[in-house]
C-alpha cells in the first residue's frame, strides 16, 4: 500500500474537517437538544448508534436496551456506565474499556462500539460546542495506553479497496492506523467515512468511485445551499483524486 498517498488522504482530511464537523456537530445537537436527562441523552445516542447497523440483531438489541432501562440509574457518568456493562467497578475508565464494554454486548459489534466511543469524545474533547457534553468525568483526550478505534463499514472498506490494502477488514485498517497515527490522531480519519459515502455508487463489490450528489442530499442535517453543495463537490472531486493516486 502506497502510504505517500495514506499521508496525503490525512492532510486532506485535516483541511476539510469543517465540512464532516459541522454535520457531526448538528447530528450530535439533535441527541442532545430538548432532552430532560443524562440517561435520555445517552439512551437516544445508544439507539441512534446500533441503528446505524446494516443487519441489527433485534432480538439481542432488545435485550441490551432492557439492560440498559433497567441500569437507568447508572447512566449519570463515564465511569458509571462503563461499571454497569462490565459489571465490575472501574475508577477512572478510558475509551478502550468503554469499547471493550460495548463490544461485550450481544447485537453489538466492532463497528457499532466504536461509533459510540467515538461520538463520545467528539462531544467531551473540547472542540465542539460545549452544551454537547453529556458526562462531567468522561476523557477529554486519549491518554497514553487509551485508543479509539475508527468505526469501519462498507464504506470505508471500500476506500482502502481502491487504495490496494488487501485483505481489509476492521481489524487490519485499524491496526495499519492507529500504529500510523496514534492517540487522537486516529480522530481525524473518522471524516474518511463522509467522503467515501459521497463518492461511491452502487453497493457491494460493484460499489463505483464517483461523485454522488443524492447521497449528499440523503444526509439529514446536510447543509443544502447550492453553493455549498458545490464546494462539497469540489472537495470530493480532489479526494478521488488522491484514490486515483493509489491505485498507481
Amino acid at each position: 500500500m502506497n502510504e505517500t498517498v495514506l499521508d496525503a488522504i490525512y492532510e486532506f482530511l485535516g483541511r476539510s474537517h469543517q465540512y464532516n464537523k459541522s454535520l457531526q456537530e448538528r447530528h450530535y445537537q439533535s441527541v442532545v437538544q430538548g432532552r430532560s436527562s443524562v440517561a435520555e441523552k445517552v439512551t437516544i445516542l445508544l439507539y441512534r448508534t446500533a441503528n446505524t447497523q446494516s443487519k441489527p440483531k433485534i432480538d439481542q438489541l432488545a435485550e441490551f436496551y432492557k439492560l440498559v432501562n433497567d441500569k437507568r440509574d447508572k447512566l449519570s457518568s463515564f465511569a458509571e456506565f462503563t461499571s454497569a456493562l462490565t459489571g465490575k467497578d472501574a475508577q477512572k475508565p478510558k475509551y478502550i474499556d468503554l469499547y471493550a464494554a460495548l463490544r461485550a454486548q450481544k447485537g453489538w459489534g466492532d463497528k457499532t462500539a466504536a461509533l459510540f466511543c467515538k461520538s463520545i469524545f467528539h462531544m467531551h474533547c473540547g472542540q465542539y460546542d460545549e452544551g454537547l457534553k453529556i458526562w462531567p468525568d468522561a476523557p477529554t483526550h486519549i491518554s497514553e495506553g487509551d485508543r479509539l478505534y475508527l468505526p469501519v463499514d462498507a464504506v470505508i472498506l471500500r476506500i482502502f479497496q481502491e487504495l490496494g490494502f488487501k485483505h481489509a477488514n476492521f481489524k487490519s485498517v485499524n491496526k495499519l492506523l492507529c500504529n500510523k497515527y496514534p492517540g487522537e490522531q486516529l480522530v481525524l480519519w473518522d471524516d474518511l467515512w463522509f467522503w467515501g459515502f459521497v463518492t461511491q455508487n452502487g453497493s457491494g463489490d460493484k460499489r463505483q468511485i464517483a461523485w454522488n450528489e443524492n447521497k449528499y442530499w440523503c444526509i439529514e442535517g446536510s447543509a443544502k445551499e447550492k453553493e455549498y453543495i458545490n464546494e462539497i463537490r469540489l472537495q470530493a472531486e480532489a479526494f478521488m483524486a488522491l484514490l486515483r493516486q493509489g491505485r498507481t
